[in-house]
Parts: structure tokens; C-alpha cells; sequence
């Protein structure tokens, strides 16, 4: 029988709640405000492939130049200020007292990397895959492929978290098993699929 041994989570809607628009709903702005600034979170595509930096992303929304003392360092440095699931983390604990593999494959930007990776809350996990890197997405599939060659994975002995159902479709083509994650969902029911994979959890 096929054992899981490496765990694979997303972090946007996964170990981070939400997605990256939400870190507005902790401002203290008008509704005018805040749709001005969420044209920040549009089109994200291109921040995801690394072609661009959150830097220049501010730059193309041509705010008004009041915003660049109000706004701008929150902007750029959104994620800083996105709220971490902290069941997932003491998910991560129990998989690597089981002594799993823990990594993280995600279409994220530049910079949250270098802040993530020195949160204490991550010191344990094994390996990280960010599409910025490589300026490819998981919905092309080729961002698995990176992270088993670069790891040394079987594919066969991966589980994979993600919120996007055409993510763990593609990760399916590659014989990865995967788990359609929702953050409004009792955190039991990833466990209970875990235990069908005979995942220790």
C-alpha cells in the first residue's frame, strides 16, 4: 500500500484566512476608500509570476498622492498583516510529531517569503515553492513539477491542500492526492479525509 509521507498546504485561503483583500477590513476607512484601494488586489496575475513588485503595482493604481502617507506601507507590505489559520498550525504540529514532511506550494509574491519564513509559526515546515520564483502558477501545473524536482518527491506520496478546486485538479494529473480546503468548514473534516489517506493526524 502507497503511504502518504508529505504534506502540501497553500497559504492563501489555507494558512493564511482569506484572500489578500480582506487585510482592508482592518482599516478604519469609508466605503469610498476602500473600493479605491481595492483596486490594488485586482489583477494579481502578473505579482504571482514575479513580473512585477507590490512597489510597482502601487505605482500603476495612480492613487491620490495623499494615499502614499496613509496607505501606501500597508499596501505593499500586505502581507504582514494577513491573518494566519492557526488550526492548520497546530495541524502542522501533529503531522510533524508523525514525523511528515511539511511544505508549502503557493501563487504568492515577492517578499512574503522573506517574512514568513521567520515567523516562528513556520520554523518547522521542510520546503517552500512560491510562483513568483519561477514565474509560473499552480493552475499550469508546472509549479508541482518544481516542487517535486526540487525536493526529491514521489508524487504518489504526496497530500495536497489548496482552496481552489482546478489547482487540486492539476495536482491530481500529477497522481497527487488532494483536499479541497474551506476555511469555514470544521477543521475536523480535513482530518477525517487525512484519515481516509491514512494520514496519522
Amino acid at each position: 500500500m502507497i503511504s502518504i509521507k508529505n504534506i502540501i498546504f497553500d497559504l492563501g485561503g489555507v494558512l493564511l484566512r482569506k484572500k489578500p483583500v480582506s487585510v482592508l477590513d482592518d482599516l478604519d476607512i469609508d466605503n469610498e476608500t476602500y473600493n479605491e484601494l481595492k483596486r490594488f488586489f485586482d489583477n494579481w496575475n502578473d505579482l504571482d509570476l514575479g513580473n512585477i513588485t507590490l512597489e510597482k503595482k502601487y505605482l500603476e493604481c495612480n492613487f491620490p498622492k495623499e494615499y502614499d502617507s496613509l496607505y501606501k506601507e500597508y499596501l505593499v507590505n500586505f502581507y504582514k498583516y494577513r491573518k494566519i489559520n492557526k488550526d492548520l498550525i497546530k495541524c502542522i504540529e501533529l503531522l510533524k510529531n508523525n514525523n511528515y514532511k511539511v511544505y508549502v506550494l503557493s501563487d504568492n509574491v515577492k517578499g512574503c517569503f522573506d517574512f514568513y519564513k521567520n515567523n516562528p509559526l513556520f520554523k518547522d515546515l521542510d520546503g517552500w515553492v512560491l510562483s513568483c520564483d519561477y514565474h509560473e502558477v499552480k493552475e499550469t501545473g508546472k509549479l508541482f513539477d518544481i516542487l517535486l524536482n526540487n525536493y526529491g518527491l514521489e508524487s504518489h506520496e504526496c497530500y495536497f491542500i489548496d482552496d481552489s478546486e482546478i489547482n487540486v485538479k492539476e495536482a491530481g494529473k500529477r497522481g497527487i492526492k488532494g483536499y479541497i480546503f474551506n476555511e469555514e468548514k470544521d477543521i475536523q473534516e480535513l482530518y477525517n479525509d487525512m484519515r481516509n489517506n491514512k494520514i496519522m493526524i
